[in-house]
C-alpha cells in the first residue's frame, strides 16, 4: 500500500480567492484644510468586517491596499483623478482586524472644494465598494 502524507491546507479565503470583501474605514477627521500646492496627511483605520485576509505583499496576487479617487465637491462630483493614491497596508489584515494607515495627500495645486473617496482595491482585481463594501468620503478644501 502507497504511503500518504498529510498535507495541512489553510482553506480560509485571501484577496489572492476572495469570498466576502468588507471594509469599515474611519478617518481621524470629518473633513481636511490644504494649502494650494502642499500635501496633508490624514489616518484611517481599516477594519476588515468580512471573512477574506487582505494580503500585503506588494506586486503579488491578491495585493490590497488602500486607495483614493478624487472629486471636485461640486454637486455633480466631477472626477479629477480616480488613481489619486495608494497606501501600503502595514500588514496583513485578518478578519475582524483593524490596522491604521496614514495617507498621504498628493498637493492640489487649484484651490476650491474636493472629495476624496477612500476604498480598498486588490490591485488588477476589484474595488471593495464594486463588491458591496462602503467606501468613504472625506470633504477637503484647498486655500
Amino acid at each position: 500500500r502507497p504511503a500518504y502524507a498529510e498535507i495541512a491546507c489553510d482553506h480560509a479565503p485571501t484577496t489572492r480567492r476572495p469570498k466576502r470583501l468588507k471594509a469599515i474605514l474611519m478617518a481621524s477627521t470629518s473633513g481636511l484644510p490644504m494649502s494650494a500646492g502642499k500635501p496633508a496627511a490624514v489616518d484611517l483605520d481599516l477594519h476588515n468586517a468580512g471573512d477574506t485576509r487582505w494580503l500585503s505583499t506588494p506586486s503579488q496576487p491578491g495585493w490590497t491596499r488602500l486607495g483614493a479617487h478624487l472629486y471636485r465637491g461640486d454637486a455633480s462630483r466631477t472626477l479629477v483623478d480616480f488613481d489619486w493614491l495608494r497606501v501600503e497596508l502595514p500588514r496583513e489584515v485578518a478578519p475582524n482586524e483593524t490596522v491604521r494607515v496614514r495617507a498621504t495627500l498628493p498637493e492640489i495645486t487649484e484651490p476650491g472644494d474636493y472629495l476624496v473617496t477612500f476604498d480598498l482595491v486588490i490591485e488588477g482585481k476589484a474595488w471593495f465598494s464594486d463588491r458591496d463594501s462602503v467606501s468613504v468620503d472625506l470633504p477637503i478644501r484647498v486655500r
